[in-house]
């Protein structure tokens, strides 16, 4: 299942990191070349026919762009790991339930943006989402613990790529101004993996008031993981 919308609803409750970092922005980015429901039913996928929701990309190729095609069920086989300054987060230690809500949810995965210039980017992401809403209102905040993000401009495949990326401890940091980012100090190591990617990330990051922070972590977004993040069940830390 494509979360989409669910995905429009919590930017809106929650500031991505594009803004410093820049990944893509909802409102001014081209849209994502599938944004339809993704049920149970076949459908023509490139150069195949499957279920829906096995329908996503092929990013075999290295240096060209990843095409639409049918591909595995890997999910559950998802994984982001980080650690910055030693706060480490790692999406292996929470169940994988999935589980579509505004409150209490792991946000975590790889996003492939297709935009229509026919460019494509990766983003690599993560958010212990404590409480997200459907509009962006004063009285009821979007609250979260930590929260990354890391955006491959121009994806071509596998390969080594610069990237913008943003860790935040919580929200709480993030409005007192601790949101660590960087435009480009990021180097990305990907992978194919069963069609989709896999591999490393290590950051150089830095608030706005000059405290620097070093972030390194591992993605794995093989098959249909490569399609949308996963949305788990999660408790948040007391």
């Amino acid at each position: 299942m494509r979360h989409h919308l669910l995905l429009a609803v919590v930017f809106a409750g929650c500031a991505t990191s594009a803004d410093e970092a820049g990944g893509p922005k909802p409102g001014d980015i081209p849209t994502p070349m599938d944004q339809g429901g993704k049920g149970d039913g076949e459908v023509q996928c490139g150069t195949s026919a499957c279920s829906n929701n096995l329908c996503a990309w092929d990013c075999s190729a290295a240096g060209q762009a990843c095409t639409q095609a049918c591909t595995t069920d890997a999910r559950a086989d998802v994984f982001v790991t980080a650690s910055a300054n030693g706060d480490t987060v790692d999406s292996r230690a929470t169940p994988f339930k999935p589980h579509l809500a505004l409150d209490n949810v792991l946000i975590y995965g790889c996003e492939l943006w297709h935009f229509t210039t026919g460019t494509q980017g990766l983003e690599i992401e993560l958010t212990e989402l404590i409480h997200s809403s459907f509009t962006v209102d004063p009285n009821d905040p979007a609250r979260f613990q930590r929260k990354l993000d890391v955006y491959v401009d121009d994806l071509k495949g596998a390969g080594d790529y610069r990237a913008s990326a943003m860790f935040v401890h919580s929200s709480e940091a993030d409005a007192s101004g601790g949101r660590f980012f960087t435009k480009d100090g990021c180097s990305v190591h990907a992978a194919v993996d069963r069609g989709g990617l896999s591999g490393t990330f290590s950051c150089s990051l830095a608030t706005a008031g000059g405290s620097t922070a070093s972030m390194t972590g591992q993605f794995a977004c093989p098959g249909n993981g490569l399609d949308s993040p996963n949305f788990v069940s999660w408790t948040p830390a007391s």
